[in-house]
């Protein structure tokens, strides 16, 4: 039997998998009155309140914050999330919702690979094998 914390976990992640399931078709109704940079930055800014709120709830969760690692946190932010976003809802105005969900699921898969190529990271078997599982699936999708 679960507890309480247990059911609770898994419905939060049943909840995130609906938002992430659903951010490419509402980013294409999105797209046809709102520019893409606006969607992204509506996105940055929910996100930032979302984990400031919870980090606040969370005193456990206590970051000591210096000069040089706000400077980093902004850098990653602006190169990785920002520009992600960007490129990711201009790229949604040329495609279909299904090619966009298929090009982010394959996501995971090409940083494991890029990982691999230039920090030399070592794959694990099983990371290998869920490398393989999503290129088939995502190969049976777009045949």
């Amino acid at each position: 039997m679960r507890t309480a914390r247990e059911t609770r976990a898994f419905l939060l992640l049943l909840l995130v998998t609906f938002v992430w399931a659903g951010l490419m078709p509402t980013g294409k109704i999105a797209l046809q009155s709102v520019p893409p940079l606006t969607i992204g930055a509506i996105r940055l800014t929910i996100g930032s309140c979302l984990l400031r709120w919870y980090m606040g709830r969370n005193p456990g969760h206590h970051v000591p914050w210096s000069p040089r690692l706000i400077g980093t946190f902004a850098l990653l932010g602006l190169a990785g999330y920002v520009v992600g976003l960007a490129c990711s809802y201009y790229g949604l105005r040329l495609t279909t919702v299904t090619n966009a969900a298929l090009l982010n699921a394959a996501s995971p898969v090409s940083l494991a690979l890029l990982s691999f190529i230039f920090l030399r990271e070592r794959l694990s078997t099983r990371a290998l094998t869920g490398i393989v599982l999503s290129v088939i699936g995502v190969g049976i999708i777009i045949t």
